[in-house]
């Protein structure tokens, strides 16, 4: 009797054991999905087709949830387009607050609701970068080693100095400071040299629209 009592034991033992194993693996997988999927949006730093990682030009604002390690500043701004004021939202993307980008916001009416969506991107992060590694902090000088086809030009509307190829839809702008050249405006784009600016003059943000 004592015998059959010890086997079922044993046998019981060995049961539970065989099934908590995979529940505890299982446990463990779902823990590492859920850290994986709070990550999901600030692991994906690529410049391309509009974009700036996973947020894009056209795309309702995202906002974080509980499981996301990003966050969102909300402010309003006012600026001067052609000579009246006009007030715009602006989100700004922070992880562990490092200043990422902007997102400028335009609203639609859909359904009789208003939609917020993303109309311009400002990145400030040299996290992001293009598929040729180009990104904030890059130099003129690795820019056009990336893309030999560029333009340099000035606008005296919005007082940028811009870096510009057709292979990336974007703008890449150039710290004025750095500019030493003379300007001579003719126009509201004013096309510039890369001797204009200081050697190793670099990106400070990138504009995506």
């Amino acid at each position: 009797m004592k015998l059959r009592t010890l086997f079922i034991g044993l046998l019981v033992v060995a049961v539970v054991s065989c099934n908590s194993k995979p529940a505890q693996e299982k446990k463990k997988d779902v823990v590492q999905q859920e850290v994986q999927a709070s990550k999901k949006i600030i692991q994906n730093f690529t410049i391309a087709n509009k974009a700036a990682g996973d947020f894009k030009v056209g795309d309702e604002i995202v906002f974080p949830t509980k499981n996301d390690i990003y966050k969102l500043e909300k402010s309003v701004v006012t600026k001067m387009v052609e000579g009246e004021e006009e007030k715009e939202t602006i989100y700004t993307v922070l992880d562990n607050n490092e200043k990422l980008l902007n997102l400028e916001t335009v609203e639609y009416l859909e359904s009789g609701i208003v939609v917020e969506k993303i109309g311009e991107l400002l990145v400030f992060s040299a996290k992001f970068k293009t598929s040729e590694g180009i990104g904030v902090s890059s130099t003129i000088d690795e820019f056009i080693a990336a893309y030999p086809t560029y333009k340099i030009w000035y606008t005296y509307v919005s007082d940028m100095y811009v870096l510009e190829t057709e292979s990336v839809n974007a703008q890449f702008l150039l710290d004025k400071n750095d500019f030493t050249g003379e300007l001579k405006i003719s126009s509201d784009q004013e096309f510039l040299k890369k001797t204009d600016f200081k050697s190793n003059s670099k990106i400070v943000g990138i504009r995506i629209y």
